[in-house]
């Protein structure tokens, strides 16, 4: 084949050099290849052709195989630019053949291979694509070494494959990086292959659905557009449309407007009007006027590019298609939904007619028409239409019309943008149910379809890089989890089969707190290779740079375009240290900085395992119109479900009456405020718990462990009421049914987290204590902590341990200590931020210790207690609880951390403390916690019983025992103090034998008399 192929391109050659003109042919070859090539780039493609014919025809009888190699790429190179594949193939397979037979592999060759594997990835046939890039990079790796541009243009020709033809997001994002790491070590980069590099890292984060990382690229694409002299005018255009498409994914719908109109205005300017690319401007800028609701804008968008697209002499039907789509979305919005179906119906025929139609395409406008008619009511039809459109995608038929049955994950798992159409048949399988009377087939088929879509989220998910972009993937998409134990929920309470229940707690508990779960597998990995702590540094400062640039990101309330582009280059920058810092660390320590995805969440059999029959344990999940439960108790299992109500409110207003504290003028309204919501959160989330384990109120009851969610974790359930109090309008918080007195409360993210046993950590001391004050100057702000001064004090005398205050109390010193330390405890001032979540710290006295700079910590303490205000308080997510500077803690490997909700006041909170560290050597931390409250309660009056003083403090994370360091915290001091009793006896008796028999020679009498009775 190869054979024939370079005689057809000989004989084609041949026949064209009666048309070569004289001056070309007097012309030395060399010369008027590199004419050819400027021709070329410039993109007057019809000038190259005859340069390259040219030279390729006087190679024939030059003898110059090398540039009959490079003449032939280029004749194929023009080809693939005019789509004309056929002669594409034909030139370029010419020239590889005549490439991979020559002794020598030169330039030529790998320019050869590498156009082959551009061509073949736009014939859609990836594994040649691949060998032909790997090929050209093997050729140009020998010729140049491993740092060259035309190596970073060989890796990015494999990114792109793995890109768009195989859907490989991870090695193509791999390979991109491959090239900006080449391209930003030259001294002079080549930008055009730079620019190249980043828009190829905008649009796969683009696909992931990273928008955040996407943007930091595009504009990255942008600086180096704007730095090569002349401008690439086009290139610059196609960036603009890019970055506003990736504003237009984030919601970011007035940005992406702007970034439109620059776009359409530089084609105008440059006199392109009437391109594939202006027409694809106009229509997303449709799509972004219709979602600001400006729908008359909007149709004129879509015309302008159905114009454009008709005007052209070889229009794309595809494209026309979805001009039809965005129509009916505009029409949809302004409700004339009659009118928007029959543009998606026109747009439907025209794809299914159109022989190169994307099946996305296909599948994107059968969702379009579902959605139409189910705000019609007709589910049935409804449903059709997304199982045509999921069938289509995943390359499969429709058996039957009626046949409802999903793909296999196997055949989605390359597509999982499918989870939305999933998802959607899942929610009209749903009100189909209903409308036709419960039949069971339809509700077990919509939990199938939410389970799948699940599945493909997750890869979504595992996709994303950075944190703001996976909790903002993970709050859009939370109602999918609503409508999935909606369903679970009707199917157990219809046919008692527990293995629901056991599908509606993995559906619970494998989404919360996976960038927890991910961070802590990763912290025990680079334990257990022990990577040295100045190794460990280098990370932590890279990841304080990014934590600060997204901080000043997210306090950008209206950003300037210039500001925001500098914050987001220079937060790719630093990621891209960071991914350079876990390349080589990983090399050095294998396995120890690459986390695929997070531990697995616990199975249920397993937790009941691990529960035993003396605790309770309640997880929760805050839908928009239900919460439900999963609570475990004695090896059974429940499955409940109750309004929301109002709960939130509920929960809200109870946590800024309990942060308030006691006031004084206020003392009996806050008080009748307090029973009552009290009493009412008490029966709507805890009461159905202890019913349906048939467990008695009014007696001691078991430990209970929540895991909670959203709101519910800025609650203490501990203060919550289980009766209500018998005297109205007297004002006694001490005779107050609370939580507490009947059963000890603890927290946790995740079922995993709160029963893990903690793996054995060596080379540990035992305390490490700091406080705010020891009588010396105080930061300027800051309020004096008497109680701090006493905190140490008392729980000195029950542990052994390093403690430090006043000026020695710096927040370097503390990180330098913290990692050897098997119990930390810090009494400080602290502050959180309910709306940034990079603005949570406690206060040193010679800084701020932000939470994020704890993430790249690596702690080995078993028990943190965080003794300052407001420390498990800040932005509440659902799924990823509470952005805390506990979690901080979390973050960098704490088991167990003790927080506060709300300011705490330093004085009783000594007390209570002295009281959990005296408990600790006997129970665990969380029963610890418990008795140490019920303690204070007994000792305190009507008032300073309020559960401000007492409730705020809170135990979330692992429920064992604490494993002590080097020596026994709680042991030490009647070890030591019973062995020094032992001692001193033994010496006394020892001494009385040993004087009785005292004689020293030369002494005299009155002398010896003296020692006897005095030594």
């Amino acid at each position: 084949m190869c054979s024939r192929n370079v005689f057809l391109a000989v004989l084609m050659l041949c026949c064209l050099s009666s048309v070569t003109a004289v001056a070309s042919q007097q012309e030395p070859i060399q010369h008027l290849l590199s004419r050819a090539n400027q021709v070329y780039q410039r993109g007057v493609y019809d000038s190259a052709l005859f340069l390259y014919q040219t030279v390729a025809q006087r190679c024939l009888f030059a003898n110059a195989p090398q540039l009959h190699i490079a003449a032939c790429t280029g004749i194929g190179n023009v080809f693939m630019k005019r789509r004309d594949y056929d002669h594409a193939t034909l030139y370029l397979d010419s020239a590889r053949s005549m490439a991979a037979g020559a002794e020598d592999r030169s330039a030529e060759a790998g320019e050869a291979f590498y156009a082959c594997g551009v061509l073949y990835d736009l014939i859609n046939q990836p594994d040649r694509a691949l060998q032909f890039h790997r090929e050209a990079l093997a050729i140009r790796r020998k010729l140049w070494g491993d740092q060259h541009a035309q190596v970073a243009e060989s890796y990015n020709g494999l990114g792109e494959v793995y890109r768009y033809t195989l859907r490989d997001y991870a090695s193509a994002e791999h390979k991109f990086q491959q090239a900006v790491e080449i391209l930003t070590s030259l001294s002079s980069p080549d930008l055009k292959q730079l620019y190249r590099s980043y828009y190829n890292l905008a649009t796969t984060n683009r696909l992931k659905n990273d928008f955040e990382k996407a943007s930091g690229y595009a504009y990255k694409a942008i600086d180096a557009l704007e730095r090569m002299r002349p401008t690439d005018t086009p290139a610059l255009m196609r960036c603009y449309g890019m970055l506003a498409n990736i504003y237009n994914n984030q919601g970011a719908f007035e940005k992406s407007i702007v970034y439109y109109r620059k776009a359409i205005g530089l084609r105008r300017t440059s006199g392109m009007l009437y391109t594939s690319e202006m027409a694809n401007d106009y229509k997303n800028l449709s799509i972004a006027y219709t979602e600001t609701k400006r729908v008359a804008l909007s149709l004129a968008c879509a015309d302008s590019a159905r114009h454009i697209l008709l005007a052209r002499n070889a229009h794309d039907s595809a494209e026309l298609a979805n001009v039809s789509i965005i129509r009916g979305k505009a029409l949809q919005a302004a409700g004339r939904n009659p009118l928007a179906l029959k543009h998606y119906h026109d747009a439907l025929a025209i794809l299914e007619r159109y022989a190169d139609a994307n099946p996305l395409d296909i599948t994107n406008v059968c969702r379009h028409i579902s959605d139409v008619l189910e705000a019609d009511g007709k589910y049935k039809e409804g449903l059709l239409y997304l199982q045509r459109g999921i069938c289509v995608a995943a390359g499969e038929g429709i058996h039957a019309q009626d046949d409802m049955r999903n793909p296999s994950f196997d055949k989605l798992k390359n597509i999982p943008q499918c989870y939305q159409e999933l998802s959607q048949k899942g929610d009209m399988l749903m009100k189909l149910a209903e409308e036709q009377g419960q039949p069971y087939t339809y509700w077990r088929l919509a939990l199938e379809c939410f389970k799948l879509s699940d599945r493909l989220m997750d890869l979504h998910w595992q996709a994303q890089d950075r944190e703001s972009s996976r909790l903002r993937f993970v709050s859009i998409n939370y109602a999918i989890y609503e409508a999935a134990l909606a369903c679970a929920h009707h199917l157990y309470g219809r046919t008692g089969d527990v293995r629901y229940i056991s599908e509606a707690f993995s559906l619970i508990d494998k989404s919360k707190g996976r960038i927890l779960r991910a961070r802590l597998e990763e912290v025990g990995r680079q334990l257990q290779r022990q990577i040295p702590d100045s190794i460990m540094q280098q990370e932590r400062t890279i990841r304080h740079a990014i934590a600060s640039l997204q901080q000043q990101l997210s306090k950008l309330q209206a950003p300037a375009d210039s500001l925001e582009r500098v914050i987001n280059t220079a937060l790719v920058a630093e990621e891209e240290k960071l991914r350079l810092w876990q390349e080589r660390t990983g090399a050095r320590f294998p396995g120890a900085v690459v986390v695929d995805q997070p531990v697995s969440p616990m199975e249920l059999a397993m937790l009941k395992s691990k529960l035993g029959d003396n605790a309770v344990f309640v997880e929760y999940f805050t839908g928009k119109t239900h919460i439900y439960a999963v609570a475990i108790y004695a090896g059974k299992e429940h499955l409940l479900r109750f309004p929301v109500g109002t709960t939130e409110e509920d929960v809200r207003t109870l946590g800024e009456l309990l942060a308030a504290g006691v006031r004084e003028k206020l003392l009996r309204d806050d008080y009748a405020v307090y029973t009552r919501l009290a009493t009412r959160l008490g029966e709507t989330l805890l009461a159905p718990v202890f019913r349906a384990c048939d467990l008695k109120t009014d007696q001691a009851l078991p430990p209970v462990f929540i895991v909670p969610d959203g709101i519910l974790n800025l609650l203490p359930f501990q203060a919550l009421l289980l009766t209500a109090p018998d005297r109205d309008g007297v004002v006694d918080y001490r005779q107050l049914d609370y939580v507490v007195r009947h059963a000890s409360v603890a927290y946790s993210y995740d079922a995993a987290s709160l029963f893990a046993h903690p793996a054995e950590r060596t080379r540990r001391r035992n305390l490490l204590a700091y406080g705010w004050s020891d009588g010396t100057e105080q930061v300027a702000g800051a309020g004096s902590l008497p109680g701090a001064r006493q905190e140490l004090e008392a729980i000195a005398g029950i542990m052994r341990g390093t403690f430090v205050a006043g000026r020695a109390a710096g927040k370097r010193s503390f990180l330098e200590q913290a990692p050897d330390y098997a119990v930390l405890h810090l009494a400080l001032h602290g502050k959180a931020d309910a709306q940034d979540i990079y603005n949570c710290y406690l206060q040193f006295q010679d800084g701020k210790l932000f939470a994020h700079e704890l993430y790249s910590l690596r702690l080995k303490a078993d028990l943190t207690v965080l003794s300052a205000c407001e420390t498990g308080y800040g932005k509440s997510f659902r799924a990823e609880g509470v952005y805390s500077v506990a979690r901080g803690f979390f973050h960098a490997g704490a088991r167990n951390v003790v927080m506060s909700l709300w300011r705490i006041d330093d004085g009783t909170t000594a007390s209570l403390m002295q009281k959990f560290y005296a408990g600790l050597g006997q129970e665990t931390i969380g029963t610890a916690l418990a008795v140490a409250q019920r303690e204070y309660l007994q000792e305190a009056d009507q008032y300073t019983a309020h559960p401000s003083y007492w409730a705020g403090m809170v135990s979330w994370g692992n429920t064992h025992k604490i494993t002590p360091g080097e020596e026994d915290p709680f042991l030490y001091g009647v070890v030591s103090g019973m062995i020094f009793l032992v001692l001193t006896g033994t010496l006394l008796l020892t001494w009385k034998k040993v004087r009785s028999k005292v004689s020293i020679p030369g002494l005299p009498a009155p002398a010896m008399k003296y020692l006897k009775e005095n030594v």
